[in-house]
């Protein structure tokens, strides 16, 4: 394991685009002056500089398997509330609107996704996204203008 102790800090190191030079003033600061050598910093040392190099990732370029157990909870509900305010808006254009096709397969009738992605992507506040690409800020717009649209229709 000895040869995979750095192994971690190189791969965040590359992640956040730093070049192998600017490797020495980060292990400069983490250890207060105290050297620029990565193997004499401490283990506390060591984690406190990879999880300051993985602070400075985009949430999205963090390997899962780096993230806490809380951390991946999180991901997950925020993942379900994104899922939930989507569907609200399929279900108040769908059948606030009467936006539905019918589907043989189902017996029934259905949303009608063609009509309500291309809405969305020409009318939505932040077009040209398409709906599965909205963040929670995004989608609360979206959800409330949908919401306002059809209070309106009926």
């Amino acid at each position: 394991m000895k040869g995979n102790k750095f192994s971690r800090f190189y791969a965040l190191l590359s992640q956040a685009g730093l070049a192998q030079e600017e490797k020495y003033s980060l292990v400069l600061g983490i250890s207060n002056q105290r050297t620029s050598s990565l193997k004499e910093l401490t283990p506390e040392e060591l984690a406190n500089l990879e999880t300051h190099l993985q602070s400075k990732l985009p949430q999205s370029q963090q390997p899962k398997g780096w993230r806490t157990k809380k951390e991946g909870k999180q991901e997950v509900a925020n993942q379900e509330a994104l899922q939930t305010m989507r569907k609200k808006v399929i279900a108040l254009l769908a059948y606030g609107l009467g936006w539905t096709v019918y589907d043989k397969q189902k017996n029934k009738m259905v949303a009608d996704m063609k009509k309500i992605y291309g809405w969305v992507q020409h009318y939505g506040k932040h077009n040209p996204k398409k709906l599965n690409e909205y963040n929670q800020s995004e989608l609360a717009a979206l959800v409330s203008q949908v919401e306002q649209m059809t209070k309106k229709q009926l």
